[in-house]
């Protein structure tokens, strides 16, 4: 509604503190005593955290909630609470797969986890993707030795005019 602002706060949770309810659908975990408390104990923790930092918005809120990896898994068809891409493994960062090229021609890949995690990571990927449709085809052609932005207004001038040109020919 007007005037309405939601605040996101998200904790650590790892899989083992939630694993023996893991079994138990979505009515029956919210029927489970234990589960409950279990939920009620990490938004409490969560909310003084909260608290701590922005004590004057105390007064303004109205509703919490709190999700566990078990409630990524009903919402994302995840198997172990996970929403945040791939695991951050020693392997992870060495997979050749992970790069803008596909073996399929004129197909890209691209988004956090093909450099890291997260938002910036997101960005990053972007401008890496760009970089490979560009022709430039590592951060170090890029970075050091060429300036895509600038190199990237100049193709789309030539683009445009190659356009005008076959549309009135």
């Amino acid at each position: 509604g007007e005037n309405k602002k939601t605040a996101v706060v998200i904790g650590q949770c790892p899989w083992h503190w939630v694993s023996e309810w893991s079994h138990l659908d979505k009515k029956q975990r919210k029927e489970n005593i234990r589960y409950q408390a279990f939920k009620e104990r990490a938004k409490a923790e969560l909310m003084t955290g909260f608290r701590k930092v922005f004590p004057k918005l105390e007064k303004y809120i109205d509703y919490v909630s709190l999700g566990t990896p078990l409630s990524t898994n009903d919402y994302l068809s995840s198997r172990f609470g996970e929403c945040y891409g791939l695991a951050a493994t020693p392997g992870r960062f060495t997979c050749d797969e992970l790069s803008p090229h596909l073996q399929v021609r004129n197909l890209y890949l691209t988004g956090q986890d093909i450099v890291a995690l997260g938002l910036p990571s997101a960005l990053s990927a972007g401008f890496l993707t760009a970089n490979v449709l560009m022709g430039y085809d590592n951060w170090e052609n890029a970075i050091l030795q060429r300036d895509i932005v600038d190199d990237m207004g100049k193709k789309m001038l030539l683009f445009k005019s190659k356009s005008i040109l076959t549309y009135y020919i």
